[in-house]
């Protein structure tokens, strides 16, 4: 009985010596964990997605304008014709897939020409644009005179 009783003096003087030192890193394990900082240091893109979704459920929506429904086209119209009002028509905006996707493609293909043209502005490669065959600096004749030597007085 007198070695079990030992025993657990032993235990409970060893976890007073390290009780302290423990406390001690708990307390600065708290301080990091509270601070603002090591969030934005370590886990950046989560708080900027944070700050994008919280931002996105606080800004209220535009409020859109009222649409006119059918009951006040439908009043519109009579009232033009109680008027003796002519030569109105009530049309929608032009609709149609292929007039949508035109507008759509228009300038995708702009841009595309645009970065093509300029591409081949850039080198001054435009014989191969034409079927010809792009001249290498090798195939240039000799007997033409570079800017400097046109240059010089003689």
């Amino acid at each position: 009985m007198a070695s079990d009783a030992d025993d657990i003096c032993r235990r409970m003087e060893a976890v007073r010596r390290t009780a302290g030192e423990e406390v001690e890193t708990i307390v600065q394990s708290a301080k990091t964990l509270s601070d603002w900082r090591y969030y934005v240091k370590n886990h950046p893109f989560l708080l900027a997605g944070a700050a994008a979704g919280l931002g996105f459920f606080l800004i209220p929506r535009r409020k859109s304008p009222p649409t006119p429904g059918a009951a006040d086209a439908k009043e519109l119209i009579e009232l033009l014709k109680k008027h003796h009002v002519s030569g109105v028509t009530v049309e929608g905006p032009p609709s149609g897939l292929l007039k949508t996707v035109a507008g759509l493609a228009t300038p995708f293909l702009i841009r595309t020409a645009m970065n093509f043209a300029q591409t081949r502005l850039e080198s001054g490669d435009w014989s191969s644009l034409f079927g010809g065959k792009a001249a290498s600096p090798a195939e240039t004749p000799d007997d033409e005179q570079s800017f400097e030597e046109f240059n010089i007085p003689r």
